[in-house]
């Protein structure tokens, strides 16, 4: 992985013992949560940025918990895109 490209996602949290959720969501390589490739127009992250677009859908939406904050990060896309047509 080009360290320019992942660097900027990272957690970086130098204890190794904090290898796991939420230090390092995926359990990657170098705590390594998204990448992008040179271009800037192709984007993967970890965790899904989708599996929070509905409040029912946080883990712990029982305990009153909201999700639902990943769904701007979709539609600043479309707004984005929507410059380009």
């Amino acid at each position: 992985v080009d360290p320019a490209q992942a660097g900027q996602l990272s957690v970086n949290v130098p204890v190794r013992e904090h290898a796991e959720y939420p230090y390092n969501p995926n359990g990657s390589v170098d705590d390594i949560a998204g990448i992008c490739n040179r271009a800037g127009n192709v984007f993967g992250l970890m965790p899904h940025p989708e599996d929070h677009i509905f409040p029912i859908q946080h883990p712990r939406w029982t305990r009153g918990e909201q999700g639902g904050m990943s769904i701007q990060l979709f539609r600043n896309g479309i707004r984005a895109a929507a410059l380009f047509v």
